[in-house]
């Protein structure tokens, strides 16, 4: 049972100008999204709503950046450096701690994100399927 995703796109209004032109030829989807964070002192974190931007085409991104080529290439290698690493780092953490505690750490992920009921389930399904390799 998957967690329901509810998106509102931003109005006109709420992209920047330079960008709506964009946002209309589907290179970019701007969509408006909420920040949080805990305060000492207040029971319940303090929000805020902003303005999303994703790139749907390289026209889109380049134009996120204000044209920057630098700047650009700078996110996508950054982004790329990122999978690249956790790629690496998952290899590492389970030739140290083995298969059945990685199988639980993303086990709990999954069920928090909604795509298994149980963590025992979503193992189950690990092991299934490395079985069937």
């Amino acid at each position: 049972m998957a967690n329901e995703v509810t998106e509102i796109m931003a109005s006109k209004e709420q992209v920047r100008e330079d960008l709506w032109a964009l946002v209309e030829s589907k290179d970019i989807k701007a969509t408006i999204d909420e920040v949080s964070a805990k305060v000492e002192g207040k029971p319940d974190p303090v929000k805020a709503t902003y303005t999303r931007y994703e790139a749907l085409t390289s026209k889109g991104g380049l134009a996120m950046v204000s044209g920057k080529t630098d700047k650009f290439l700078g996110f996508f290698n950054y982004g790329a450096d990122l999978a690249a690493r956790a790629s690496v780092r998952q290899n590492l953490l389970a030739s140290m701690e083995g298969p059945d505690k990685q199988y639980a750490k993303a086990a709990k992920a999954l069920v928090a994100a909604g795509l298994f009921a149980t963590e025992e389930e979503a193992i189950a399904d690990f092991k299934a399927k490395a079985a069937a390799k």
